[in-house]
């Protein structure tokens, strides 16, 4: 926008543009079927398939109260010896 209130060129430019790209688009025919196949959406997981972490079920859990904050959260390491490979909150 213009300093005196009134619309600049390169923003009249701007503006016609996406409205011609707009109304292009808005002309090609909508076709029923996706190109891609639809998929279900998961809500849920097992242990272990999100990422790879499938020696999760071997490790072992350790209790550790967060120190970050006040609020004293309960978290679960999952750990195989000395590596940490999955991290949850802890359910009371």
């Amino acid at each position: 926008m213009g300093g005196d209130g009134g619309i600049t060129r390169r923003a009249f430019l701007k503006l016609a543009t996406i409205a011609t790209a707009a109304s292009a688009l808005s002309a090609l025919p909508v076709t029923a079927e996706s190109p891609v196949p639809f998929k279900q959406w998961k809500s849920r997981w097992v242990l272990g398939e999100v990422g790879g972490k499938v020696d999760v079920r071997r490790a072992k859990i350790t209790p550790v109260i967060c120190n970050y904050c006040s609020m004293g959260c309960s978290i679960d390491f999952y750990t195989i010896g000395d590596n940490i490979v999955f991290a949850t909150l802890s359910t009371p």
